[in-house]
């Protein structure tokens, strides 16, 4: 593990204070943990974050919005985030839409759908 000597999950939704040098806090509401996590485990758990999100990253660092104008079956998204991002694709009505995600090359996703629209990809 790094440099973290202490975690201790104050709230829900997990809010985590990393004991380091120097301090840092950070808000990790995605990871897979379960209540009652032992604190092993936490650790290990806000370590791989920090390892993936170094301090210092803004949430710009870690979020991309594309916006599909024209309508499109497979849309491809060239993308600045330095990770393979979790895609949330909303048609023009703002209505959530399933698609098949591929990652053809490390800053490129492709999202391909049955049928043509317009719409929004939320990276994170």
């Amino acid at each position: 593990m790094s440099e973290i000597e202490e975690v201790e999950a104050l709230e829900r939704p997990i809010i985590v204070e990393v004991v380091a040098s120097p301090v840092t806090v950070v808000e990790v509401s995605a990871l897979p943990i379960a209540p009652g996590i032992g604190q092993e485990a936490l650790a290990t758990a806000v370590d791989a974050y920090l390892t993936e999100n170094p301090p210092g990253m803004t949430l710009d660092d870690v979020r991309f919005t594309h916006n599909q104008v024209t309508p499109a079956a497979v849309w491809e998204i060239v993308h600045p985030l330095p990770f393979e991002p979790n895609v949330t694709i909303t048609d023009s009505a703002g209505t959530r839409v399933e698609t098949e995600i591929t990652y053809p090359a490390p800053n490129l996703v492709r999202s391909i759908s049955v049928g043509a629209f317009s719409g929004t990809a939320r990276l994170s």
